[in-house]
């Protein structure tokens, strides 16, 4: 090589370091934190609060009835709604075996009506299903759906989530009407603050990606996976159960079947264990809880939204159907 070819190629890599520095950082930063996550659902995500409505019920709130068309970065679907409020584009909520309980896992983020799990074990598994779930539902309302709408059920499909705990906490503390109220607030507080980022568009992309960078406000993925193994499950199954007994009356005799969806698969392998050794000390209560943290991964979920795709969708229904069959087996109905 000569002199001249030398120097080209020591000042053409010196001009590239930068560059391929930065390549280097913003694809560790893409496929290796939750940093584009974090963006995404901070400053760039809808949220269908457009479609929803207070009501007089303990729930607070259900959807407005009809179609809701939902559009995101990864998806563009039509939600549809009950006369009640509740995600059954076909069936009427008095029509049912098998009442499904959650929040905006179960009730469908991001899918169509027809690829819920909810829907899936109507069409493909042959139980007649209703939704009662609804975005930001905790136990404590779930159960307030399920006493309302779900009363006949013989099974009951509950979908727990790491962000029930602080909802849960609070239904336990305050009475009834106190516990409405903060509910009500919270929600118009999210309601309130998410137009006023929607109101400056891209300046709030901006703000919160430099806000982010500045405070190193994310986290590598392997950090997310350690965080979601030190969780205190054992206090959330203590929390849930409490409110299990609470709800003695709506639940006695009915057969639940207890599963976590939550963040971008965050399931926790330490829950089943946990929520078993609380909810065995339950002598009335019959139940199975599902394994998510083995049943679902990465793939289940949208990318940059938290929530499960119609893939994780297809293998919960795939998972709860057996679950149902089993115990009909052990117990025919009457």
């Amino acid at each position: 090589m000569t002199s001249s070819t030398t120097k080209t190629v020591a000042f053409s890599a010196l001009v590239l370091a930068p560059a391929l520095a930065m390549l280097a950082v913003a694809l560790y930063l893409l496929f290796f934190t939750n940093l584009p996550q974090i963006l995404y659902m901070s400053a760039i995500r809808n949220i269908y609060f457009d479609c929803m409505r207070l009501v007089a019920e303990r729930y607070v709130y259900s959807m407005t009835p009809g179609p809701c068309r939902f559009t995101n970065l990864e998806f563009d679907v039509v939600l549809t709604h009950d006369r009640h409020g509740f995600r059954n584009a076909r069936r009427t909520v008095e029509d049912y075996e098998v009442p499904v309980l959650g929040d905006s896992h179960a009730h469908g983020w991001g899918v169509r009506d027809d690829e819920t799990f909810a829907s899936l074990l109507e069409e493909t598994y042959r139980r007649r299903t209703i939704n009662l779930a609804m975005a930001s539902y905790a136990t404590a309302r779930e159960f307030d759906a399920l006493e309302r709408h779900g009363r006949r059920a013989r099974y009951v499909v509950l979908q727990y989530c790491d962000h029930d705990p602080g909802e849960n906490d609070a239904a336990l503390r305050l009475d009834p009407a106190a516990f409405r109220l903060t509910v009500e607030r919270e929600w118009q507080g999210m309601i309130g603050g998410y137009h006023e980022g929607k109101a400056r568009k891209f300046l709030t992309v901006v703000r919160q990606l430099a806000t982010l960078l500045r405070e190193r406000a994310y986290e590598s993925k392997a950090s997310r996976r350690r965080q979601m193994l030190s969780r205190e499950v054992a206090e959330e199954a203590a929390e849930f159960a409490r409110l299990v007994v609470r709800y003695r009356d709506v639940l006695e005799g009915k057969r639940l079947i207890l599963f976590e969806a939550s963040a971008w698969n965050a399931n926790s392998p330490t829950l089943g264990a946990a929520f078993a050794a609380e909810l065995r000390r339950i002598e009335w209560l019959r139940y199975a809880i599902i394994d998510t943290a083995s049943l679902l991964d990465g793939d289940d979920y949208f990318f940059l939204d938290d929530h499960l795709n119609r893939r994780g969708h297809r293998k919960l229904a795939a998972a709860i159907a057996p679950e149902i069959s089993a115990w009909e087996r052990r117990e025919p109905p009457s």
